[in-house]
């Protein structure tokens, strides 16, 4: 028996990593909270008031995508000489990778502010995927169980991709001169989802030093809704429910926004709690769950899995099968928002330029996301506000943002990014964001720093 081809998974697998180009980290919209003058800012600060006494916000999107291990300039470098150099690949993975992709589709927003208080209401979907792996995953991939003899490996995967709607209702409230304080309910109705249940994502492989026996030990269960089409592990296929939801007490949730904000001229500091969270599956609903352990022998020939010759891989898939398999429930289950904890401080250097700060530390699956952005904004006039940032995410430094907010009279058009590098070298990017919108707002309040009000005081007094 060679060790080297002992065990491998099937080549779908190895396809669905390559597709990917690598894994992604969690991602968020950095952008945004820094224009003022734009409803969009309040999605990160619930206790934001708008600067306008009507806003009308058109559909627009927020799309979010990054990712760790290796670029595709990477890919490219590792099959110039004709074969792709998988090992090469594997070595410019992390410990523990990610995929990660967020689209928000506001549709509606309509929104208005006093002196006093501010209430909005808004209305969108939202879609989720997040797909985590260790480093041992693809290596048992390629390279089989023989790096990993005598030893156990955890090699299971984490898996979600949710579709759901939300309706939102926000208040925010002034307290004082120095301190705003908001609230964000929302209303979740679930489409589809696939996802890994809490606690039942296990999956480790043991090879004996002298019979080369594998034994994997599972407690893994696969939550869904849709339809699954199982019929053992080498038929296995999944279609999204489409179809409207039946009614609001089906595969539904709720989940609230908290935030507050503190005027300390010239200071502005503010802190938050977005998404908590969960949206409760009951309708059409399915599991699969894998659990018990369970021992290979005599497995050699699965080394030619890859390759599929004469149909080897459909018999190595038969005999796999003998020794374990899905077993198929209908129980209800609970998935749970991303969650977001915020804090940014921002410094007013005049009525025209000010800087900030923005930290955003995400929850989700049980894996912790911090990103760190600095920006600096200025506002030309009535006509345009616009920003540079500089934003740390999956431990780099290298994301150039711009933010920018068109003002034509009642009309605005918002745009913001966290990489513009990816524009000009889509090859070598991690990451990729964008946020667009269209709003129109009526019945601009000036609003003037403290100091400058105190100045104008002064002077009025003096004549």
């Amino acid at each position: 028996m060679n060790p080297k081809t002992m065990f491998k998974i099937p080549s779908v697998a190895l396809l669905f990593l390559l597709l990917f180009r690598g894994p992604l980290e969690a991602q968020t919209d950095l952008g945004a909270h820094f224009l003022d003058y734009s409803w969009q800012s309040g999605l990160s600060n619930p206790a934001w008031m708008p600067k306008h006494t009507f806003t009308i916000g058109l559909p627009g999107f927020s799309n979010d995508f990054g990712f760790t291990g290796f670029t595709l300039n990477d890919l490219l470098r590792a099959s110039r000489g004709g074969s792709l150099e998988i090992d090469v690949l594997l070595n410019k993975l992390k410990s523990d990778n990610f995929i990660r992709e967020q689209l928000d589709a506001k549709t509606f927003y309509l929104g208005y502010s006093s002196d006093k208080f501010a209430i909005h209401f808004t209305h969108g979907f939202k879609f989720n995927f997040f797909f985590a792996f260790p480093e041992s995953f693809p290596r048992l991939i390629w390279d089989g169980n023989a790096p990993y003899i005598g030893q156990e490996v955890d090699f299971a995967p984490d898996f979600q991709a949710t579709v759901y709607q939300e309706v939102a209702l926000g208040l925010a409230f002034r307290l004082n001169e120095r301190v705003q304080v908001g609230l964000r309910g929302k209303w979740l109705n679930g489409w589809s989802d696939v996802s890994i249940a809490s606690g039942k994502n296990k999956l480790s492989l043991f090879t004996s030093e002298d019979v080369y026996q594998l034994n994997m030990l599972a407690n893994y269960r696969i939550n869904h809704t849709g339809q699954i089409a199982y019929d053992g592990i080498d038929n296995f296929d999944f279609e999204l429910d489409t179809a409207l939801p039946a009614g609001i007490n089906s595969n539904s949730g709720w989940a609230v926004d908290l935030g507050a904000s503190f005027d300390l001229d010239p200071f502005i500091v503010s802190a938050g709690v977005l998404d908590l969270g969960q949206i409760s599956w009951s309708r059409d609903v399915g599991n699969l769950t894998l659990d018990g352990s369970y021992t290979f022998e005599g497995l050699d020939a699965v080394g030619d899995l890859l390759m599929d010759e004469g149909g080897e891989s459909v018999a190595v898939l038969d005999s796999l099968e003998m020794f374990f398999d899905f077993v198929e429930t209908q129980e209800s289950y609970t998935t749970a928002l991303p969650t977001r904890l915020y804090a940014s401080g921002r410094m007013r250097l005049d009525d025209r330029y000010s800087i900030g700060l923005l930290y955003v530390h995400e929850l989700y699956r049980g894996y912790h996301f911090p990103y760190l952005a600095a920006s600096a904004n200025a506002s030309f006039g009535r006509a345009l506000d616009a920003g540079l940032l500089i934003g740390y995410k999956h431990g780099r430094f290298s994301n150039l943002g711009l933010n920018v907010l068109l003002k034509l009279g009642p009309v605005q058009l918002l745009a913001a990014t966290d990489n513009l590098l990816t524009v000009f070298f889509p090859a070598q990017s991690y990451t990729s964001n964008l946020r667009l919108g269209l709003n129109l707002a009526f019945g601009r309040k000036e609003v003037q720093s403290k100091k400058v009000q105190k100045k104008e005081i002064r002077a009025e007094d003096f004549f």
